[in-house]
């Protein structure tokens, strides 16, 4: 089995996990709203100690969903209100946006730490991938709100689990050619790089 596939497979568990616990939660409990995010900050913790045991590292995706998780599902709960739970997804993705919108215009790179080391890229093409993204999640946050505002809970509750991610993973599959282009260019400059730091062979 290939090693990086093996870690790709592990990586896409512990980040999209959660996703499928909030819902099987939501419906086993009789679409139970609170208990189902409740389920998703207990299954993004569990995700955090895999992640962790397996690859050595915080997986970022899943401390963030986690930590956000647990305050809206005890707003949620302390004032028995599911709105706090709809308004979730368009905290995260405000918070993310303006995480990756703010590196690109700080000159930081927040975006590799979410996609890890796999990826090896030129700076411009960093930048212009965090624009991206950052436009990305502020237009999801924006759909989330017009959805969860004018539509039943079991549509935003399919918009936020399946939807949701699979406009994610369309629009990363429709950077692959983006990111294959100027892969080539990061690794010359990785292997330049580490050339330098090494010095001339033989």
């Amino acid at each position: 089995m290939n090693p990086a596939k093996t870690n790709q497979t592990i990586r896409s568990i512990i980040d999209y996990g959660g996703l499928a616990v909030f819902l099987a939660v939501y419906f086993l409990t009789g679409k139970d709203m609170i208990k189902a995010n409740w389920a998703l900050a207990a299954a993004s913790g569990v995700a955090l100690a895999v992640g962790l045991i397996l690859e050595r590292r915080i997986a970022p995706m899943p401390l963030v969903t986690g930590l956000f998780a647990l305050v809206f599902a005890a707003l949620a709960q302390n004032f028995h209100d599911t709105r706090f739970v709809k308004m979730q997804p368009t905290a995260i993705n405000l918070f993310l946006g303006a995480v990756m919108l703010g590196g690109a215009a700080m000159k930081r790179n927040p975006l590799k730490a979410l996609l890890g080391s796999a990826i090896h890229l030129d700076p411009p093409a960093w930048r212009t991938l965090m624009i991206r993204y950052g436009a990305l999640f502020l237009t999801e946050a924006a759909l989330n709100e017009a959805i969860w505002r004018t539509q039943p809970d079991q549509v935003w509750v399919v918009w936020h689990r399946p939807v949701l991610l699979a406009v994610s993973i369309g629009f990363s599959v429709a950077q692959l050619p983006f990111l294959m282009k100027h892969a080539k260019l990061g690794e010359a400059e990785l292997r330049a790089e580490h050339e330098g730091e090494t010095g001339p062979s033989g």
